[in-house]
């Protein structure tokens, strides 16, 4: 390669370079807010926040009523929320003792435990983006977005 050839493959290299960083690009964005169903705080469940291309991130509902969905990419995003029944504790001791009994690792962070008075459940039109009616735009970095739900 002559000194010529090298100099003008600077400028490429260091613009794909840019490119593969994401130097430039539109960044990525956290969105965090409370979820609340006719005034009450929804104490369990999912957060998911679709992209524009249709790409799925799931944020945890605490039992203090929020959520925080990292690493979605900025732009306009629908959302959907679910909020299915929790175990009772019944059903948690069963898959206890069966996971005891087989030797299963418990890999996955357990959830905090919800009381069930708690609970209550959701409209189903909640659980899909096509039919929630949630969207909002994201800009690089923190993002505040309160569910309140009808």
């Amino acid at each position: 390669m002559t000194i010529r050839g090298s100099r003008a493959c600077g400028p490429l290299l260091v613009g794909l370079l840019a490119a593969a960083t994401g130097c430039g690009g539109s960044g990525t964005a956290e969105l965090s807010g409370a979820v609340r169903y006719q005034g009450k705080s929804v104490r369990t469940g999912t957060v998911m926040v679709f992209d524009a291309a249709g790409k799925a991130y799931p944020g945890d509902i605490t039992p203090e009523g929020t959520y925080t969905v990292p690493g979605v990419p900025a732009g306009s995003v629908q959302l959907s929320v679910q909020s299915p029944a929790p175990p009772s504790d019944r059903a948690s001791e069963r898959v206890k003792k069966i996971k005891d009994k087989q030797r299963i690792p418990n890999v996955a962070t357990p959830r905090p435990r919800i009381n069930w008075k708690d609970w209550f459940p959701l409209p189903a039109s909640y659980s899909t983006p096509a039919s929630s009616g949630l969207s909002t735009t994201l800009n690089p970095g923190p993002n505040s977005f309160d569910l309140d739900l009808k």
